[in-house]
């Protein structure tokens, strides 16, 4: 079943759980290791894993918040099953207690929890579970993860009205009309940023040491493209371990030197 029918499924529990009410019902909670089995993944690492889209690749599930879980589709790992469809996943850690219900065959990444029901459940059921669980998610400030405590988080009781409400897909549909790529991606590779950039330490310069100017100051800031300061031309000279290559390296590490010294002197050079 396509992912986007669940998060439609999942709103008309909550538009319909908005409209009922369960005045007759017992709110008598219950943990989750009453109602769902709760076991550790396969805690596998995705750079470890050839990616593919191939028909009989794999679904990766992992702790984020998104596209039921799935971040990437994997080849079959040789010797390892994966987990059976039906099971719910949930995020320990990242998008602490992002919860799911995995309707293909998948793999698990770290810090992942499979939740198996101790009984059989329809699917409004789970999705119910992994709607309610969610919810706690207030609980978990930022960096605290749910490791220790997810089989003690209490959840309310199923309304007797959702036992046997069944959700109706017939008026789900889509406009989207699938779209050959006109890359042949068969032919792409992985590459290091080294591959295509020189990658070079840039010199800490302190506030103290700052001239002010017009030249454009680069920090590690997240905000506008990183310019933190307006300096001047400051000359400084700087010796790090790095420096060693310019004796025990490459002619072209010397060459590179000389160029940006002779920069530094003539704008005639530099522009050359």
């Amino acid at each position: 079943m396509p992912n986007e029918p669940k998060k439609l499924a999942i709103l008309r529990i909550l538009e319909i759980l908005r409209e009922r009410t369960d005045e007759d019902h017992l709110l008598k909670q219950s943990e989750i290791s009453s109602i769902l089995k709760s076991q550790y993944g396969i805690n596998l690492e995705l750079d470890a894993l050839e990616q593919s889209d191939d028909a009989d690749a794999i679904n990766f599930v992992a702790r984020t918040a998104e596209n039921n879980g799935v971040v990437a589709r994997v080849k079959r790992i040789s010797g390892k099953e994966p987990q059976p469809a039906g099971i719910l996943t949930c995020a320990g850690g990242g998008s602490v207690l992002s919860t799911f219900v995995q309707d293909k065959p998948f793999y698990s990444g770290r810090d992942l929890y499979l939740l198996i029901p101790k009984k059989e459940m329809s699917l409004e059921e789970k999705l119910f579970y992994c709607h309610v669980i969610k919810m706690n998610a207030y609980r978990y400030s930022y960096g605290r993860q749910a490791n220790k405590t997810l089989k003690n988080i209490n959840l309310p009781p199923l309304p007797d009205w959702l036992k046997k409400y069944k959700i109706d897909y017939s008026s789900i549909g889509t406009k989207i009309k699938h779209k050959e790529s006109p890359f042949d991606t068969t032919k792409w590779k992985h590459f290091k940023l080294s591959d295509l950039f020189g990658v070079a330490r840039g010199v800490r310069l302190t506030k103290e040491n700052r001239i002010p100017g017009k030249i454009p100051l680069a920090t590690a800031g997240a905000s506008n493209e990183g310019i933190s300061d307006y300096i001047s031309n400051l000359n400084v000279i700087v010796f790090t371990p790095d420096d060693l290559d310019i004796i025990k390296g490459s002619p072209s590490i010397r060459r590179n030197l000389l160029n940006i010294e002779l920069s530094q002197i003539s704008k005639v050079y530099l522009n050359t």
